[in-house]
């Protein structure tokens, strides 16, 4: 990568001598980007296209710096370096000098000449090398405001600044900035929308997640699509949906299978790239068999980002746990390579990421999977861990998967920690989750008394009954009991009077229940971990209480109270954002037990460690907690009269505004995953008879958007992170 040279920069600034290129190097990718101003216009020139011509302009960029300096000094506001620096990429550094320079008084730019010869300077670059878009809309985008001039992107992690400038004009102010651009005044116009709290929007959703295809071509051993996905988004659908895809800033190509397998994927690509608008950023998640065979049509679609499920760095073990046939490995390699000598020569900006669900089948692979990833280039490599299971799936011999199965477990851990801290290219995994117990204690015990037959995947797929047998891994007759309900597991929980009912099973250290306790992402950074207070009566046997953390899968805390406890209960939480509460049969004996809780509060060492939300999760239903058990937020008036069920005022949830996640081949409507367990929010479905609009304010998004608003909302549905 081209660097200035360290005589030239210490030619200028003072103590610029020191700062050679390995510090610079250091300071840009071991410091996350720019920790100084000048690191950060270091980062920005190398990756400029023609930077061979623009590097010739080093004697005017010199002057240009050290005129800075001199401006910082003088008027003493730093505001130029406040400005990029705050822009986090190094990228938006010319649209963000330009703009800054055009907003100064006359009287400040003619003290610093260097700065209208640096200004004309990079006009000249752009117009040479056609990256106009350095320079569009330069003087319309607000001055406060962190929206990208490069192809207005907005980052996750700017959207409050931007919302907070654009909250501040008027409806007429956008219109006239933006009356000649839709789509940008969509977008502008969806952020004020939000940000004033209107609860009927004139604006499309602009993150936008279409569901291809629920088929897969694929037979991964930790995945059912290939099992149950048989629906496929027609093209009437995409028509009854053409306006929020015209106005769509993100485009996500996804489903529960495998996008390119839709047999009609060519004509949906054709009709998606006619609808898009060129500065929509389109992503999409394959296996990437059909990269090299679609190459066409996906560059036509201009996606930039490609997470490919790769599984494997052999071609056997890829055959062995996602079925893609003897060459499918190098099938999907070949499209990888495709992609990267594209990104190479014609799309710098393209993101190509692959990933592998490590299993007990591929663990001894994680190694050279990262390896590999290096030598192919890639933008990022994921080792994803496998999702906790608190019932077996119809179809998977799940409970073979853990990686912790592999006798030489820890062997390749190890290799793995080491390949990870060797790799060029960033690698996401927590190779300490691997050694989890994925399956929930109880259905340990279970498989162990009753190990399921192994069920072929080809004989699964083919034989629907045969699939099924593995679900019923519980032996126990299903028995119904008045006023109570009976989950596979052999615990009995009813509901009643604000209060949960749990009755134990006759075994000891039997499960019982297992509650889901999710706090807000981020809320208890620098706090000491929370405990969590549980109002409960056990009426009869022993009971064990416990909170488990979901990342190490080991009890934080753990209690045994015993028949006649009638009071308060207090358990320590883990730092971490989820747990859960685990209610057992403590009798060693095996006597069964009773219990109640009446309410669950969260004490943290500051106000904003709070609960986002309760919720049981049984293997044969998931009962609906939030609406008995009382969630304390420290934020929230302590009157029970005023918030009787301790529900947050306003949330700052943008998923009702921005969002629009079709999570099944019905249309059925979310704004984010989560939104359907917020009490009192009705299905939307949109089938295309009606106008999108109408559906997108139908009353059960009106009510979510006026209790964001007005309060109160359940915490229930703060399960995403802040920056969402």
């Amino acid at each position: 990568m081209t660097m200035l040279s360290t005589t030239a920069i210490g030619a200028k600034f003072p103590g610029g001598a020191a700062m050679d290129v390995a510090r610079i190097q250091r300071q840009i990718f071991d410091d996350g980007y720019a920790d100084e101003f000048i690191p950060a216009v270091m980062h920005w020139l190398p990756m400029r296209p023609g930077r061979e011509r623009l590097l010739e302009h080093v004697a005017r960029f010199i002057p240009f710096l050290d005129a800075i300096q001199r401006y910082d000094r003088e008027f003493g506001d730093g505001e130029l370096k406040k400005e990029i620096l705050q822009g986090r990429f190094a990228g938006d550094f010319v649209p963000r000098v330009l703009h800054w320079l055009q907003h100064r008084s006359g009287d400040e730019l003619r003290k610093f000449p260097e700065f209208t010869d640096w200004f004309e300077a990079v006009r000249g670059y752009a117009k040479t090398f056609g990256e106009t878009r350095f320079l569009a809309r330069a003087a319309d985008v607000l001055p406060v405001a962190y929206l990208s001039v490069e192809n207005y992107r907005v980052n996750s992690d700017q959207m409050a600044p931007v919302e907070t400038a654009v909250s501040k004009l008027s409806v007429q102010e956008i219109t006239a900035l933006f009356d000649r651009d839709p789509w940008l005044w969509n977008l502008v116009m969806s952020m004020w929308e939000y940000a004033n709290g209107k609860t009927r929007l004139t604006t499309y959703p602009w993150n936008i997640s279409l569901p291809i295809a629920d088929i897969c071509n694929a037979r991964c051993i930790f995945c059912t699509s290939w099992l149950e996905g048989r629906e496929l988004i027609s093209l009437e659908q995409i028509d009854a949906l053409d306006e929020a895809i015209r106005h769509a800033l993100y485009l996500g190509l996804v489903g529960h299978g495998e996008p390119m397998a839709h047999p009609k994927f060519k004509e949906i690509a054709d009709k998606l790239s006619r609808l898009i608008d060129r500065r929509a950023t389109l992503y999409t998640i394959t296996n990437g068999y059909f990269l090299t065979s679609m190459f066409e049509q996906l560059e036509r679609l201009n996606i930039m980002s490609y997470s490919i499920s790769l599984n494997a760095a052999s071609a056997a073990v890829h055959e062995e746990v996602m079925g893609l046939g003897a060459n499918g490995f190098e099938q999907v390699l070949g499209g990888i390579r495709k992609l990267i000598a594209y990104r190479e020569t014609k799309n710098p900006d393209l993101r190509v990421y692959i990933t592998m669900v490590v299993t007990a089948q591929n663990v001894h692979e994680a190694a050279e999977f990262v390896r590999l990833g290096n030598e192919l280039g890639v933008t990022e490599i994921w080792l994803r861990s496998l999702l906790p299971q608190s019932s077996h799936v119809p179809g998977l011999n799940y409970h073979l998967l853990p990686p912790s199965a592999h006798p030489e477990f820890k062997t390749h851990q190890a290799a793995a920690i080491q390949a990870i801290a060797g790799s060029r290219v960033p690698v996401q995994a927590d190779p300490n989750a691997w050694a989890m117990d994925v399956i929930s204690p109880m259905l340990r015990k279970e498989v162990r008394r009753n190990p399921p037959a192994l069920i072929h995947r080809e004989d699964a797929l083919r034989d629907r009954k045969l699939r099924m047998q593995s679900a019923h891994l519980y032996k126990a007759e299903r028995t119904a009991l008045r006023g109570q309900r009976r989950n596979d597991a052999g615990t009995i929980v009813s509901m009643s009077g604000g209060e949960l009912h749990i009755a134990t099973p006759a075994a000891p250290y039997s499960f019982a229940a297992e509650i889901a306790i999710t706090r807000q992402l981020g809320a208890l950074e620098g706090a000491r971990s929370p405990s969590l207070n549980i109002d409960v009566k056990v009426n009869a046997g022993i009971v064990g209480i416990g909170v488990l953390d979901s990342q190490t899968h080991q009890f934080t805390d753990r209690k045994f109270i015993a028949a006649g406890f009638d009071g308060v209960l207090t358990l320590d939480l883990p730092s971490d954002v989820e747990a859960h509460l685990i209610v057992e049969n403590g009798d060693e004996k095996g006597g069964a037990s009773q219990a109640s809780i009446r309410s669950m509060t969260a004490v943290a060492q500051q106000p904003e460690g709070l609960l986002g939300g309760l919720r049981l999760r049984a293997p044969s239903q998931s009962i609906d907690l939030i609406s008995h058990l009382k969630i304390h937020n420290p934020a929230d008036p302590l009157d029970d009269g005023l918030n009787p069920l301790g529900r947050t005022p306003r949330l700052a949830c943008r998923a009702v505004y921005y969002n629009l996640y079709i999570n099944e081949m019905f249309f059925r409507v979310n704004p984010c995953c989560y939104m359907q367990n917020v009490p009192g929010y009705q299905e939307v479905r949109f089938d295309g008879s009606a106008k999108f609009m109408d559906v997108w304010n139908s009353p059960a998004f009106i009510d979510i958007r006026t209790k964001l608003r007005d309060g109160p909302l359940y915490a229930a549905c703060r399960r995403c992170p802040e920056k969402w």
